[in-house]
């Protein structure tokens, strides 16, 4: 994080990897879109910001998948939200927040931290997909060596 500020990306890593795990779903199982979203009460947090959902956005297009951000309207009513997660059993009171163990950090990271970060991330990400989907693991796994 120091070389962005200081700033807390841990949200934007995390929500990256699960991205990255979504891409390689898709990819593996012909699935050409992946809509992601989100409760509007949501919005000003780092990886529901504009930059980040179009960085991401295109981070998928490189692999031939949409990505839908966000689905507020889909899904702003309550029971609706609640249905649907249901459905697909999931929780649908108390969100994920509380099983994070970065929920309680003040997240103070910009648009500009958000930025850089997924710029120096996403060519990793790339790199670690396409090794993932050719079989290549301990190439992958080297994408993202321990401390870096």
């Amino acid at each position: 994080m120091p070389r962005f500020g200081g700033r807390n990306l841990v949200c934007v890593a995390c929500k990256l990897g699960m991205h990255i795990r979504a891409v390689i779903y898709c990819a593996e199982h012909l699935v050409p879109q992946v809509v992601a979203g989100s409760a509007r009460k949501q919005d000003f947090y780092p990886e529901q910001t504009p930059v980040f959902m179009e960085k991401i956005a295109e981070f998928s297009s490189r692999f031939g998948i949409k990505t839908s951000f966000p689905v507020y309207e889909d899904f702003s009513e309550d029971m609706t939200t609640r249905q649907v997660l249901e459905d697909f059993g999931l929780p649908s009171t108390g969100g994920g927040e509380r099983k994070c163990l970065f929920c309680q950090t003040l997240t103070t990271a910009g648009e500009k931290e958000i930025g850089s970060y997924l710029d120096e991330m996403i060519p990793r990400a790339v790199e670690y997909v396409d090794f993932r989907l050719a079989g290549r693991l301990a190439e992958a796994a080297a994408c993202f060596p321990p401390g870096r």
